[in-house]
């Protein structure tokens, strides 16, 4: 469940209509149909090293799915909950990895780290 939280907490901060949170209901769900197991793989690893590659490209359905990723790359506005975003760019915008799954990954670990350290007003 904490890998669902974390995609939910970010789906607050970024989604919030009604319409597109139903939509990205329905992304997630067919990311876990696509990755079977590999949810709860997530929820148990504490960092990407620990993860299948099975388990990355779950990570990498679910950051598209929440358009978190979108055409391979950190997809955040800055005007939105501008603290939280502006660190997660900060941060994260210049993770790179030639494999999609790896880099979605390590994008979750570095999301992970700073959404830990960083108060949610």
């Amino acid at each position: 469940m904490k890998s669902i939280h974390f995609f939910i907490l970010t789906i607050a901060l970024f989604w919030t209509s009604s319409a597109a949170n139903e939509e990205l209901g329905n992304a997630i769900k067919a990311c876990r149909e696509k990755f079977p197991g590999s949810e709860i793989a997530v929820d148990n690893a504490s960092s990407s090293k620990e993860l299948s590659k099975k388990d990355k490209c779950f990570v990498k359905c679910g950051l598209e799915a929440q358009k978190t990723i979108v055409n391979g790359v950190l997809n955040l506005n800055p005007e939105e909950n501008t603290a939280i975003t502006a660190k997660i760019n900060d941060q994260c915008a210049l993770i790179k990895d030639s494999d999609e799954c790896e880099y979605a990954a390590k994008l979750r670990d570095c999301i992970k780290e700073v959404l830990k350290t960083t108060p949610i007003a």
